[in-house]
């Protein structure tokens, strides 16, 4: 889901998904978070990246500030900068 909010710019609904992955449960949520913000395509693009490569830079902000791996890198070992450099 963070990955379609992110690539369609949808900033608010991005923000309402990772305040949901932020609920705790008593588990390690740490690291669901990571594991939302994280999940990559088929093509190993991450939500950052695809926010980044459509120029949404509030959903590259709240993306960040969540913890999102700005070092993550897609199918062809791009990281989010090169997919802003191109989008």
């Amino acid at each position: 889901l963070a990955q379609i909010a992110a690539a369609l710019g949808k900033a608010k609904a991005l923000a309402a998904l990772i305040d949901i992955l932020n609920q705790s449960d008593g588990s390690t949520e740490k690291h669901r978070v990571k594991a939302g913000l994280d999940a990559a395509g088929e093509d190993g693009r991450t939500a950052l990246m695809m926010a980044a490569g459509n120029g949404f830079a509030d959903c590259c902000d709240l993306l960040v500030a969540a913890g999102a791996n700005i070092a993550a890198r897609d199918a062809k070992g791009l990281y989010a900068s090169h997919c802003e450099q191109a989008g």
